[in-house]
């Protein structure tokens, strides 16, 4: 048996989920929204149009993306808390479920399989090997891409659906990221603000509503549950306390927009699927494996793609099976097509490019780095992790208030 019928057995079995249009699903939310918002040409798909019926028409739309918060964690608050009281329904995220791919879906109403981020590394031809999307800097030496020559439209050729709206948007984000170079990308021209504390930004949210003359849009970036969940892992005292923060506020925000015709939105980019140290793994860029490869590997914490020197295929078989066994499934690039793993229809030739020729997925909850290149360290440092093609990582929720 191959690994994609053995991946295929998993997604029938439950084990792992498949993503797929036929699910409600993150896309679907992003056209939702964007066809709530004005944006006219965010394509129509049955299941956005009943999310945007779910929704309802709003004079002010506010869209919480609370990172990190998978539907186990939700469920794992108190049955009277507000966020649980206001679980709409549940949506499946796309793949790889990860930050840096489900901000630019969120940002473009479009599978990975279209806008060619493939996870929190991305090979990019530009510099002929892995990038950190979000802080726009190549992996290997941490220099910004501006510097290196490479436009914002080369790494993300797709435009963001904000710059399309007919509304008064505004993004609320983190200081520490709210003029990085993908902030203004998300944005789409449109109005940004750093906040510092979440009180801080539902107050903001409320002084945009109650300040406006015109319809509205406000994007709340919450990434504080994602960091508890990555340090202490998912089910600690410090995720509670996290999830018991947003719940508070977000209680909060309700009330003080009663009466405002606002409509409150939350969902999330993935979940959390916590990795013991012995879960925990570190190719060993050794030369039986190191040779195969025309560049490093670029990856996430449960996905890693390659691109191979000609001829090397049997080799780096060999040396993947010797080096992690049955850890993951080895798909080449063609079988992650026509499984559709990242969206329906064919990849892009973007996202093709920048998958390489073979993907390693992890099985379950085991994390794979790759030892000589940046980032082992933080892959084996994290205590919970994303990326994968578990239910915990793919299964987030839709809250309405």
């Amino acid at each position: 048996m191959s690994d994609a019928d053995r991946l295929l057995a998993a997604f029938d079995s439950g084990e792992l989920l498949r993503p797929t249009p036929g699910t409600p699903n993150l896309v679907d939310l992003t056209r939702a929204i964007a066809l709530l918002c004005g944006a006219e040409d965010a394509e129509r798909t049955p299941a956005a149009e009943a999310i945007a019926d779910r929704i309802g028409v709003a004079q002010h739309l506010i869209f919480v993306l609370a990172d990190g918060l998978g539907m186990n964690l939700l469920q794992s608050m108190p049955r009277g808390a507000f966020l649980r009281r206001r679980l709409a329904m549940e949506l499946c995220t796309v793949f790889p479920s990860t930050t840096a791919v489900v901000l630019t879906t969120l940002a473009t109403g479009e599978w990975p399989a279209q806008h060619g981020i493939t996870g929190w590394w991305t090979y990019v031809r530009e510099v002929d090997g892995a990038v950190t999307v979000v802080r726009f800097e190549r992996r290997s030496d941490a220099r910004h891409l501006n510097e290196l020559g490479v436009r914002t439209e080369q790494l993300l050729p797709l435009p963001s659906w904000l710059s399309r709206m007919d509304r008064d948007a505004l993004s609320l984000l983190p200081r520490a990221i709210v003029d990085s170079s993908y902030s203004r990308y998300a944005a789409g021209g449109t109005r940004r603000e750093g906040y510092g504390s979440l009180r801080a930004a539902v107050d903001a949210v409320v002084e945009h509503v109650l300040e406006a003359d015109s319809p509205t849009y406000t994007y709340l970036y919450v990434p504080r549950i994602d960091s508890a969940a990555h340090e202490h892992g998912s089910h600690n005292r410090y995720v509670t306390a996290e999830l018991a923060a947003l719940d508070q506020q977000l209680e909060r925000l309700a009330e003080r927009l009663a009466g405002q015709r606002a409509r409150i939105v939350l969902s999330a980019d993935h979940g959390h699927l916590d990795a013991p140290m012995a879960k925990r793994h570190l190719i060993n860029g050794g030369e039986d494996l190191a040779a195969t490869f025309r560049v490093a590997p670029s990856y996430d914490s449960r996905v890693m793609c390659f691109h191979l020197r000609d001829g090397a295929e049997q080799a780096f078989r060999a040396a993947i099976e010797r080096q992690l066994g049955d850890i993951v499934f080895v798909l080449s690039v063609n079988e992650v097509e026509e499984l559709e793993l990242l969206g329906p229809g064919g990849l892009s030739r973007l996202t093709r490019e920048r998958l390489g020729d073979f993907v390693a997925i992890a099985r379950g909850a085991d994390a794979i780095g790759y030892r000589p290149a940046m980032g082992g360290r933080e892959i084996m440092g994290k205590a919970s992790h994303h990326s994968g093609l578990a239910p915990d990582e793919m299964r987030i929720p839709l809250l309405i208030a």
